[in-house]
């Protein structure tokens, strides 16, 4: 063996540092994309929270009607929770009497930083609206509607 093969032999196999750093900047960009993606869809995914609690509180209110020839805002009565299943939003009966009723669920907890959808709203007759404040509908109707 000469002396230009050995040196062939003994070259060291592995990555360097600059090729690391190339990956670590990959990583960090992919990331830095991926994350608030991430985040917007877990604060959408998380509305169902609070429609299934309105809609449950919706036939509880019904069926307190059918019983009582009224509704209630005891939520007790009702056997509703104040807070939903998940604890993203507060629920409330802000009105109730022999005619109608008008529930919210309010965003708590980080469900807040959802810019569009913080407040749900359901009454007697079935319409919902939904947007970042009581009364104030979402333009773009994705509240209520499909994901």
């Amino acid at each position: 063996m000469n002396l230009s093969n050995r040196l062939t032999y003994n070259k060291a196999a592995g990555i360097t540092l600059i090729e690391l750093m190339v990956v670590m900047v990959i990583i960090g960009i992919l990331t830095s994309i991926a994350m608030p993606s991430y985040r917007n869809y877990m604060l959408k995914a998380n509305r169902v929270d609070a429609k299934a609690a309105l809609l449950q509180l919706a036939a509880a209110q019904e069926k307190h009607y059918l019983q009582m020839n009224t509704y209630t805002n005891d939520l007790g009565v009702l056997r509703t929770d104040v807070n939903s299943k998940f604890g993203h939003f507060t629920i409330a009966v802000n009105q109730a009497d022999a005619l109608q009723f008008n529930a919210t669920a309010t965003a708590i907890n980080a469900q807040t930083q959802d810019a569009r959808c913080l407040v749900f709203t359901i009454n007697e007759m079935g319409q919902k609206t939904g947007g970042v404040a009581a009364g104030i509908n979402d333009p773009e109707g994705d509240c209520w509607g499909a994901m």
